[in-house]
């Protein structure tokens, strides 16, 4: 009875290490993609003139 109570805290500390890992990601690309887009207006901007 014992090893389904901790195997339960093993996945549960897995879970939130994997929903903390996937948060991270997401703000990561998202930051990355802002950049990208930043440096595309910038190059647009150089053709425009």
């Amino acid at each position: 009875m014992r090893d389904t109570i901790q195997d339960e805290k093993f996945f549960e500390n897995r879970i939130n290490e994997t929903e903390d890992f996937i948060s991270k990601w997401k703000t990561y690309l998202s930051e990355d993609r802002e950049k990208k887009h930043g440096m595309e207006l910038t190059r647009a901007s150089q053709y425009c003139r």
